[in-house]
């Protein structure tokens, strides 16, 4: 993680590099050469320099030629890991390490080297810390850079996306303590790429007025799924081969000593909610008339139970004769409407 800067030669001005500023260098470097305060906030307090998350885009010709030119190797940096705010003790061992964001070293004169901006939400989210030392960054009032924070922002970045697609997205307001980090989490929703990749993929998606509750879970695993008119309440729905299974919705809770690594490195774990209402157990017939079938709702029709907590657990398409009216209609069968 650095800064992107744009570095000119003092001795030959003609002589510039747009290329990444390690963070344990930037400050030092801009004391000297640009602000005698170091890295300041700009208007909207942020750094003047766009932060870098190290994902790199590389034109094939000119990277093939410093493959061939240098063997694949980039010069060496030295990373030191210091423990303390003062920089007197090493938190590791100092290593030499290779940086992936040194290649524009190896680029010639007319080498290109550009880079597009998003807002933080939207790139980048790292889980580094372990939930101790999460913990302490949060209370100094930065990013905790832990794992906690960067699933809550897995789901963030998801809802804020359908927002964008016109999907209504509900909103805890509230925060809860997980282990000393605070989270108020809105629907939680996964979408694996199967699903949608592009911004347009995922708009088209979601047709008509959609609505996902604060309390939702939506799993989003198939490529043919798509949704007119959702409004999907305190349940969870899960979408996969064709099928959209429902289930009882699923809220976050805190880890104890007792729950696997894999739960504690998060602070929090999941945890299911009984639907309220009708018991699990109560079943209900529904039939879906010809004038239904021939006008292709039977998809639709089906959805908007299942999208309200309803299970259906058997399905049958049928053609009844006279008989099989009469006796489902025996209230009626002997009115002369019939």
């Amino acid at each position: 993680m650095g800064a992107i800067c744009k570095l000119v030669d003092e001795t030959d001005p003609t002589k510039e590099i747009v290329i990444n500023v390690e963070y344990n260098q930037l400050d030092g470097m801009l004391k000297e050469k640009w602000n005698p305060e170091g890295d300041i906030k700009n208007e909207i307090g942020y750094s003047h320099f766009p932060g870098n998350t190290n994902t790199l885009v590389f034109k094939i010709p000119e990277y093939y030629d410093n493959l061939v030119k240098t063997g694949g190797v980039i010069p060496e940096f030295v990373n030191p890991k210091y423990a303390n705010a003062e920089k007197t003790v090493f938190k590791s061992a100092t290593r030499l390490e290779c940086m992936m964001q040194d290649y524009p070293k190896l680029l010639s004169s007319t080498g290109e080297v550009g880079f597009t901006m998003y807002e933080t939400w939207f790139c980048f989210s790292p889980a580094k810390n372990n939930i101790t030392d999460a913990a302490a960054c949060v209370k100094t009032g930065i990013p905790s850079y832990g794992a906690a924070e960067a699933e809550f922002n897995f789901y963030n970045w998801t809802n804020k996306v359908l927002k964008t697609a016109g999907v209504e997205i509900e909103q805890h307001n509230d925060k809860q303590d997980f282990n000393g980090m605070q989270f108020a989490f809105g629907p939680k929703i996964l979408m694996d790429p199967t699903f949608a990749i592009t911004y347009q993929e995922v708009k088209a998606k979601f047709q008509g007025k959609c609505k996902i509750s604060k309390d939702a879970t939506l799993i989003l695993s198939d490529q043919d799924a798509s949704f007119n008119n959702l409004d999907l309440g305190a349940a969870t729905m899960i979408c996969k081969t064709g099928v959209k299974y429902p289930s009882d919705p699923v809220k976050f809770v805190p880890t104890t000593d007792a729950d696997a690594e894999v739960m504690r490195i998060r602070g929090y774990k999941p945890s299911r909610v009984p639907m309220v209402g009708t018991p699990a157990k109560e079943r209900t017939y529904i039939m879906i008339k010809p004038d239904g079938v021939q006008r292709g709702l039977v998809g639709l029709i089906m959805e908007r139970f299942e999208t309200k907590g309803f299970k259906l657990v058997a399905c049958k398409m049928a053609q009844p004769g006279k008989a099989k009216f009469e006796e489902h209609y025996a209230d009626l069968s002997k009115k002369g409407f019939f």
